[in-house]
């Protein structure tokens, strides 16, 4: 009919009104997103190549802002403020003081991020180890438990309590330690002893009695025996002390085994 034949062709109209509505962009401004892009990829790419190399080689800023690598020693910069770093392609890359502050600070938050997840995964292991400790803790005490048999009676073990002496032995303890000494040997000789003046004349007998005679003094003499040093010797005196009782082991009591526990 006339009525069916207008709707259809008011719904072609709509249909391709819409279909035109969709892509309104022309192929120029495509072409200009699809640079965009792709200039926005690049740009990210060359910043991470940078702060990769600001990493590689060690550079950072010290508390005065200079530019200091691994070692600490200070990188000059060009005339343009930056520093010249080589990629780990060989290539030479420009990186100015705000790109090492960027890398520092990018380098901060993903060891700290590795920190956090590192912590939360011991966490939930230990918390893991000490469920299964409680589990196993668990199944091995109701294992001891002793099963009745019909007609007996559990005991417990019985023990019994046996001493053990202590063991010593005796140990010399020096006082003094040895030494030796000199003494003097003496031997009997015999003397001859004037009687009127007492002298010892053994080897001047005559001469001295003339000498009395001469004074008109009696002479005579005796022989006596007489002590005479005619050496030494070495005297050796030992060592003194005492013995004392030393304690190899202490004593102690031991615990020892009658009757095994169970069922009888």
């Amino acid at each position: 009919s006339i009525v069916s034949a207008a709707l259809i062709a008011v719904t072609i109209i709509i249909a391709l009104f819409s279909g035109c509505s969709k892509n309104t962009s022309t192929p120029d401004e495509a072409t200009a997103d699809t640079a965009t892009s792709d200039t926005a990829a690049t740009i990210e790419t060359t910043l991470n190549i940078e702060a990769q190399a600001i990493t590689d080689n060690g550079l950072s800023i010290d508390k005065d802002g200079n530019v200091i690598d691994k070692d600490g020693k200070k990188v000059e910069p060009s005339e343009d403020g930056k520093v010249k770093i080589k990629t780990d392609d060989g290539k030479t890359v420009e990186v100015s003081a705000d790109d090492i502050k960027k890398a520092d600070s990018k380098n901060s938050t993903d060891n700290n991020s590795s920190y956090s997840s590192s912590s939360k995964n011991n966490k939930l292991n230990a918390s893991k180890n000490n469920n299964s400790g409680s589990s196993s803790g668990s199944s091995s005490s109701k294992s001891d438990t002793p099963k009745q048999d019909d007609g007996k009676t559990y005991h417990e073990a019985v023990y019994k309590t046996v001493h053990h002496e202590a063991v010593t032995e005796q140990v010399w303890v020096v006082d003094e330690a040895a030494y030796s000494y000199e003494e003097p040997v003496y031997e009997t000789v015999g003397a001859v002893i004037c009687n009127t003046c007492g002298a010892d004349i053994t080897n001047n007998k005559n001469a001295h009695g003339e000498s009395h005679m001469l004074n008109d003094e009696n002479f005579s003499y005796h022989v006596e025996s007489k002590q005479v040093q005619s050496g030494t010797k070495t005297v050796n005196v030992p060592e003194q002390g005492h013995y004392e009782t030393k304690t190899i082991k202490e004593a102690y009591d031991e615990k020892v085994l009658v009757k095994e526990a169970g069922w009888y």
